[in-house]
Parts: C-alpha cells; structure tokens; sequence
C-alpha cells in the first residue's frame, strides 16, 4: 500500500511537470533591457583634493546594456555651495558619447586652484538622465566634494 502512494506521487508530480512544459507559451520576440547610464563608483561620490593646477577627479559612466548604434549621455551639474562651472571648475566633456558595442565612458572634473587656496570647499551633484516613472536602482547622481 504505501508503495502505491509514493507511486501515485510520483505520477503526480511527472504528470505537473509535464503539463507545466506543455502550457508553456513560448514568444519569439526578445525583450531588451532600457540602457540606463548609471555611475560606477560605489558609493556614487568622490572626494577631489586640488594639489596643483593640473590635477584631476576621474568619473566613469555605464551603460546597463550594449547598443548596437552610437549613444549619447548628456550631464547636467549644480552645485549646493555655488560653486559656478568655468570659475570654480571645469569638466572636459558635459556629453558622453559611447561609441556602438561600448558601455563604459568617463569624463574629468577640474577644479580652478585659485578660487580653493584659501579653504574654500564645495559640493557639484553631476546628474545622468533618468526615464520618467522608472525607479533606478543604480546610481544616477555622483557627488563630488571639491576641496
């Protein structure tokens, strides 16, 4: 008897997995993932000492997915402590363009020594486009603490 019921559920459960492959609807069509840009540094800020006039802060950018066709990201930066591009910083880039089949790009943040000699600190917030409605786990704003 009990060799009955473990056999009747083994039936059941071939039985279950049979109609689960069978009900299976299968689409043709591939779903891609958005390309979002997002920031690679973990946590998404840097602190950007100036020692001299030639120093730099590096960022890098991703892309979540690889584009057949040339990608443009444009930045976007403010300033909490107002500090004002082209006085107090410079980037090298305020649009990445990632090349088809890339997804990593970078740009530099160049602060003015000048106006940081006598202590001044500020804080720039470069921010990515994000899609309306869409909630991003990655990072889409980098903060950087120039000193």
């Amino acid at each position: 008897m009990r060799y009955k019921i473990n056999y009747l559920y083994i039936c059941f459960a071939f039985l279950a997995l049979g109609v689960g492959f069978v009900a299976c609807k299968k689409e043709d069509a591939m779903v891609l993932p958005e390309q979002v840009p997002f920031f690679l540094a973990r946590p998404a800020s840097g602190i950007y000492t100036i020692a001299n006039a030639t120093s730099v802060h590096k960022v890098r950018v991703g892309l979540t997915a690889v584009s057949s066709q040339d990608r443009t990201v444009n930045l976007t930066v403010s300033s909490t402590s107002g500090a004002v591009a082209g006085t107090h910083y410079t980037l090298n880039k305020t649009s990445l363009v990632f090349p088809a089949g890339k997804v990593i790009d970078s740009f530099e943040v160049r602060g003015v020594l000048s106006q940081y000699l006598a202590g001044r600190r500020d804080t720039l917030l470069v921010n990515l486009p994000s899609s309306e409605g869409v909630t991003h786990l990655l990072s889409q704003t980098y903060r950087v603490f120039v000193r």
